[in-house]
C-alpha cells in the first residue's frame, strides 16, 4: 500500500485529534472541582472552623512547644514566650528566690544539678519535665489549660498542678500559675 501525503496527514491528523481530545479530557479528570483557581483569595480552612477549636489548637501548640523547650533548657526562648504572662500568687513568690526569677533562669537551676541528682535524663540529654492530663476549658473566649506538670529529680518526681490562661485572640497565656514554682520547687529541692 502506498501512501500520498494527503492519506499520510489523514491518517495522523484523526489520532493526534484524537489524542489531544483525550489528553484534555483525563486533565479536566484529574482537576479537583471544589477548589478555586490558584490566583482567587479565599479563606484558609482554619478559619473556618469554631473559634473554640482555634483556642484549643493554638493551646495545644504552645503547651507543646513550651514543654520542648523546657526539656531541652532553652532558657531564652520559655522566657521570650512567657514575657507577658501574669504569675499567679504562689509563682509570684517564688520569683523572690534565688535562681527562680523567671522560668527559664528556673530551669537552667534545674539544669545545673549534676551527678545522681538527676536520675532521670532523656536519650538526648534533656531535662526530666513531663506534662500530663492536660485539660483544655473554654468559656466562649477564653481558654485555660490545666495540667501535671512533674519533674524527676534525686530520685523524687516532684508533682504540681499547673494552669495557663489565653485571653481572647491570643497565642501565648495571658497568666500562669505553678508552674514556675513547680519547676523551682524541684530545682531548688534537689539542691
Amino acid at each position: 500500500m502506498r501512501l500520498t501525503l494527503r492519506s499520510f496527514m489523514l491518517a495522523f491528523s484523526v489520532p493526534s485529534g484524537l489524542l489531544a481530545a483525550l489528553g484534555s479530557s483525563r486533565l479536566s479528570a484529574q482537576r479537583v472541582r471544589d477548589l478555586p483557581s490558584p490566583d482567587s483569595s479565599r479563606a484558609p480552612l482554619l478559619t473556618r472552623i469554631p473559634k473554640d477549636s482555634i483556642r484549643r489548637q493554638v493551646g495545644m501548640l504552645f503547651l507543646a512547644q513550651l514543654f520542648q523547650n523546657l526539656q531541652l533548657n532553652n532558657a531564652t526562648a520559655v522566657d521570650a514566650d512567657l514575657a507577658n504572662v501574669s504569675w499567679g500568687d504562689a509563682d509570684t513568690q517564688t520569683r523572690i528566690q534565688l535562681g527562680c526569677e523567671t522560668l527559664g533562669r528556673a530551669v537552667t537551676t534545674l539544669s545545673q544539678l549534676t551527678g545522681s541528682r538527676i536520675v532521670v535524663r532523656r536519650p538526648d540529654g534533656g531535662l526530666p519535665i513531663f506534662f500530663d492530663q492536660a485539660e483544655f476549658k473554654d468559656s466562649g473566649s477564653t481558654l485555660a489549660v490545666h495540667f501535671r506538670l512533674a519533674v524527676a529529680v534525686d530520685k523524687t518526681t516532684f508533682i504540681t498542678r499547673a494552669r495557663m490562661v489565653f485571653g481572647p485572640g491570643e497565642v501565648r497565656p495571658a497568666s500562669a500559675d505553678s508552674l514556675l514554682t513547680g519547676i523551682c520547687l524541684a530545682a531548688r529541692g534537689g539542691l
